[in-house]
């Protein structure tokens, strides 16, 4: 039931957000403060051009992002109903086995800079390789515990689409 309320909450606050409307969240946080700490990831959808949502891990989502007060940041989440690889060792994992757990994953690590409603992400190594060394600009908001991320554009599948996320916060850094 905690669970269902916080996801209201949390469909409330992008709805609050002008998201179908292609428009960036107005906020007014000025320092990494309210950013720092460790956050679980609730949704994960994709919006085209034209309004099209998709949830590239259905709805069953699982991650984690983490800020720390030194501008280190760290992504990881996941399709949480992927399955496991039919073999314990993942040297014996077969090519669809591996292509699975690939494109069901997204993760990256390096250190984060705050401009008002926009963080950037400079990435020092990601899952997906020809994402390191690249910066990323999500726009952003902070409601109580709510963080909704917004990139204005990412190519995915051939597709450039925005991604939207939406984490609950877990612990101050």
């Amino acid at each position: 039931m905690k669970t269902k309320i916080i996801l209201f909450i949390a469909l409330v606050l992008l709805a609050s957000c002008n998201i179908g409307q292609n428009k960036k969240p107005a906020i007014q946080v000025q320092t990494g403060d309210a950013l720092t700490g460790t956050w679980k990831l609730l949704v994960y959808k994709t919006e085209s051009p034209d309004g099209h949502i998709k949830y590239p891990f259905e709805k069953d989502v699982d991650g984690m992002a983490v800020f720390d007060r030194k501008n280190n940041f760290s992504f990881q989440f996941y399709d949480g109903s992927r399955s496991r690889f039919l073999k314990s060792d993942p040297y014996f994992s077969t090519n669809p086995e591996i292509r699975i757990a690939f494109l069901t994953s997204r993760t990256s690590f390096g250190k984060y800079q705050i401009n008002a409603d926009t963080v950037f992400l400079k990435i020092k190594a990601a899952l997906i390789p020809n994402y390191s060394g690249t910066v990323t600009k999500y726009f952003f908001k902070i409601k109580g515990d709510t963080l909704l991320m917004i990139s204005p554009g990412m190519l995915q599948a051939g597709d450039l689409l925005s991604e939207h996320t939406i984490w609950i916060k877990e612990s101050k850094y």
